[in-house]
């Protein structure tokens, strides 16, 4: 780690104010080099109190997650690579894993100036939400893929209802509501070996609004997005929401055959016995949804009583 990152760490687990002194001591350095990693810490953003004869501690107004926040929560050794400002987290992420980048390493960003949804679209990423892309190394057949994104779906709204106190559900295949809204987008991708028809890499996305953007959602989508919070929310949940989501998702993925966590999908879905509108490249058409197989298909019924099943694609919740 770092100087700042230690002194980050430092801040983090310190119950008290922690004199400069004490810094000192604790990292190895001298007063005047404690003194350039609080400015260096502020000018990244962090509140950082001063109190004379007391010390140092962050202020409770900080609502930046950081790469020691998380560490302290997570279960699993992964590498965080986290960054104010990216294009596209997941253009990252797929770099670094044609590079070599090792199974776990996570891209994480507060804000995305390109960030991207499916089917190319742009996923709108300000300040306010979490952006993170997971390298993945799975050694899973193509058909099994669509798994990873349904994991990925059922940790991220685990993760939100325990640490957030909320009720989440998920809306097939890859999208988290809160009270109507879609606070959570997920996206995987991946290079395929052709010799071994299976993946070289995965890149696992997940987009989070976690609290609401000061100038609200662009006008195309403020009628169906919505965040965790109204307003925002301290560094210290962030931390925890973003470990734990981590923490369910390889819970679930070191048995990611065995689809055990299908049923919690299920359980989760809040689109099973509703009718919605059916997004397909014959059109727009609506359909019953009478279920979730055992592949992550989605089971509908049309009007005509014709029973489809969906392996991909899109579905609307009628409003």
């Amino acid at each position: 780690m770092s100087t700042t990152e230690k002194l980050l760490y430092l801040l983090e687990n310190s119950t008290s104010h922690i004199s400069g002194e004490q810094i000192a001591n604790k990292l190895g350095l001298s007063r005047n080099a404690v003194w350039k990693a609080i400015n260096a810490l502020r000018n990244e953003g962090y509140i950082i109190d001063a109190v004379t004869n007391k010390g140092y501690t962050l202020s409770d107004k900080n609502t930046r997650f950081s790469k020691a926040g998380i560490e302290k929560y997570l279960r699993y050794p992964l590498v965080l690579q986290i960054y104010e400002t990216l294009n596209s987290t997941n253009d990252i992420a797929k770099q670094v894993a044609i590079n070599g980048g090792l199974h776990g390493t996570v891209i994480i960003a507060r804000e995305q100036t390109n960030g991207k949804g499916r089917l190319g679209r742009q996923f709108f990423s300000p300040k306010g939400g979490l952006y993170m892309s997971v390298i993945l190394r799975p050694n899973i057949s193509l058909s099994a893929t669509t798994l990873i994104t349904v994991a990925a779906a059922v940790a991220v709204s685990r993760a939100v209802d325990k640490i957030c106190g909320v009720n989440t559900g998920i809306k097939w295949v890859n999208d988290i509501f809160l009270d109507g809204k879609k606070i959570c987008g997920i996206l995987t991708s991946g290079s395929i070996d052709i010799e071994s028809n299976r993946l070289d890499y995965a890149v696992l996305g997940i987009g989070v609004n976690i609290y609401s953007h000061p100038n609200g959602f662009p006008d195309e989508i403020k009628n169906i997005a919505g965040s965790i919070y109204k307003g925002e929310c301290n560094f210290d949940t962030q931390n925890k929401l973003i470990a734990e989501i981590l923490n369910e998702f390889f819970d679930i993925y070191e048995n990611l055959s065995s689809a055990l966590f299908l049923s919690e999908y299920r359980e989760r879905s809040i689109i099973i016995g509703k009718e919605v509108i059916c997004v397909s490249g014959d059109g727009e058409f609506p359909v019953k949804v009478k279920d979730i197989d055992d592949n992550a298909h989605l089971i509908v019924q049309k009007n005509d009583g014709e029973t489809l099943t969906l392996t991909a694609g899109e579905v609307k919740i009628k409003i």
